[in-house]
């Protein structure tokens, strides 16, 4: 992350809403009191229902090619995407024997292209490195935008064994090629996209790295732990060259296109456990015919596991072959029937495992908790322009942990709602035809937009209050320098003045990347005061960190968002 040492932050602050408004144009310099006044709300956009409209198509043209970076030579067969907000479904073309494409019958919209073949790195328009965020490509009608190329890199390699204790070859050893990532505001060690099994000679071969610095670990798949002469053994996640512990660990650089190979340690052996036990259904009844499913995570992000076991017609269980450590047990059913009216249940529990046998584990099933209420809009008025099976609500839970289901939701014609199967601590969120946002969350008389609601493990809500707008806020403008030169590749951070707002799953913190005009756009944030600032590069993700906010917080423009 690099600041510009100085430069100018030309903005367009918009407020949309279906009543004719005004623009307001302002020139902000970093580090000056100040803010724009709010300005009155503009035209919204018609919303249109996505299932009477049959795929957008629209008159706008994108062509390029696609070649190596290594050599300028065409990478044929490339899969070329192209991914708008306009658009519920994307857009992809192949690359013809001369590296080109063309993408053609595009609505109007803003584009991430993205380009990719195996082998290579996959990349977006303007990302000048792997892990950055695209630039948008804005396409107008009858536009034909050209010359729009990538120069994919040839992806790093990683190749080595996994051995025993003895020096022998260990097969099926789950292998992952990791590097630090931020993810909910902090830096984890995050699977790099690419895992492989060792072969019957314990070699592994992990491909399609983008550079960059990476660790390496193995684990056995669980339950592939033996047990032996009554003694449980196995062997814990190991990272490169050998150790348990992260903090060990050696890193390993990898360069364009470098192979790095004799990447050879050994398993730590550990004292392995069986955890046994029962799954009862709500009513307390044994339940067969469910799997359970074990996974094994660590502060640092990284997740081990994917075993498990399905339970017996007496609805007990037994897994074996587990390692020390601490352990999710999610329990789902093998055949899930939605909408059957016999709603799924679904349990979970976490155990530490310290090289002793578990027993009499019981799990309770039940459907989760549910939330219920109406739909409503803030100008008193229902739409007739978008149906309900448009709108799509989620209770995102505030947790990290995999496989957490954001609920079963459903919409009626009269705009009640119900979000079925969730448990702990929930963020309602939607997902919204475009010109639609989500306004706030009321429940009680309050406002639980961005407060977590704990359901716990059967909780139920009635009462709520989501509420749509179609008064959306527009930020938008162009990056120069103090001479009046324009930059034209930057990363813009806006963020809310109050750190109350710095918190994952936030609606207050947002980034823009410039179009091929070098202008920025940031929609849909709530009415707030901000802080805006202006980077060189900014890793995706890091604008989450309060540690990163709180650096750029001194060198940031403020500004205000109204509504409409």
């Amino acid at each position: 992350m690099r600041p510009f040492a100085a430069f100018l932050l030309a903005v367009s602050v918009v407020s949309t809403s279906p009543h004719p408004a005004a623009q307001q144009q302002s020139q902000i310099v970093p580090g000056v009191p100040g803010q724009p006044s709010p300005a009155p709300p503009s035209q919204g956009v018609p919303l249109r229902d996505p299932r009477q409209t049959p795929v957008p198509t629209g008159t706008g043209i994108i062509r390029g090619r696609v070649v190596s970076a290594e050599n300028g030579q065409p990478i044929r067969r490339a899969r070329v995407t192209a991914n708008s907000p306009e658009m519920r479904e994307g857009r992809g073309t192949l690359t013809d024997e001369q590296g080109q494409f063309e993408l053609k019958e595009l609505p109007a919209g803003r584009y991430t292209l993205t380009a990719m073949k195996s082998g290579y790195v996959a990349l977006s328009y303007g990302q000048r490195r792997p892990v950055e965020t695209p630039r948008p490509l804005v396409l107008g009608d009858k536009l034909v935008l050209e010359k729009i190329d990538f120069h994919l890199p040839r992806g790093g390699v990683v190749t080595g064994r996994v051995l025993d204790e003895f020096g022998e070859p260990l097969s099926e050893v789950m292998v992952q090629v990791s590097r630090f990532r931020y993810f909910g505001g902090q830096r984890r060690l995050l699977n790099a996209g690419r895992s492989n099994q060792t072969d019957d000679l314990g070699q592994f071969r992990v491909y399609g790295l983008p550079p960059g610095e990476y660790y390496v670990s193995a684990g056995m798949v669980l339950g592939m732990n033996q047990s032996i002469s009554g003694i449980s053994t196995g062997y814990a996640t190991t990272y490169y060259p050998g150790t348990p512990s992260l903090s060990e660990a050696q890193r390993i650089t990898i360069g364009v296109g470098q192979e790095t190979s004799n990447i050879v340690f050994s398993l730590s052996p550990a004292r392995t456990a069986k955890i046994t036990g029962r799954v009862l259904s709500s009513e307390g009844k044994p339940v067969s015919g469910v799997f359970l499913m074990v996974r094994q995570e660590s502060l640092d992000g990284m997740v081990f596991g994917g075993g498990g076991a399905p339970t017996r017609p007496d609805g007990t269980f037994e897994l074996s072959g587990i390692t020390p450590g601490d352990y999710s047990i999610d329990v789902r059913p093998m055949n899930p029937n939605p909408g059957s009216g016999n709603e799924p249940e679904m349990a979970s529990a976490n155990v530490t495992v310290s090289g002793q046998d578990i027993s009499g584990l019981t799990l309770v099933m039940s459907k989760g908790g549910s939330a219920r209420g109406q739909i409503v809009f803030d100008d008193g008025k229902v739409p007739q322009s978008v149906r309900p099976s448009a709108v799509r609500l989620f209770a995102n839970s505030t947790s990290f942990a995999p496989m957490t289901i954001p609920g079963r939701s459903s919409v009626k014609d009269d705009w009640s709602f119900e979000i079925a199967g969730i448990s702990g601590e929930r963020l309602i969120r939607a997902q919204l035809p475009p010109g639609w946002a989500l306004k706030s969350v009321i429940y009680d008389g309050s406002d639980v937009t961005d407060r977590a609601i704990d359901f716990g493990t059967s909780g139920e809500l009635a009462g709520l209050q989501i509420v749509l707008t179609q008064r959306q806020t527009d930020l938008s403008g162009t990056v120069v320098d103090l001479r009046g030169n324009p930059i034209k590749d930057y990363v813009v951070v806006v963020f809310a003045e109050d750190n109350v707002h710095w918190i994952p799953q936030t609606r207050f913190i947002r980034t823009g990347r410039p179009d091929q005009d070098g202008r920025f756009t940031i929609r849909g944030l709530p009415p707030e005061r901000y802080l805006a600032v202006a980077v060189e590069y900014l890793e995706p993700g890091e604008e989450t960190s309060p540690e990163t906010l709180e650096q750029l917080k001194s060198m940031a423009t403020s500004l205000s968002l109204a509504e409409g």
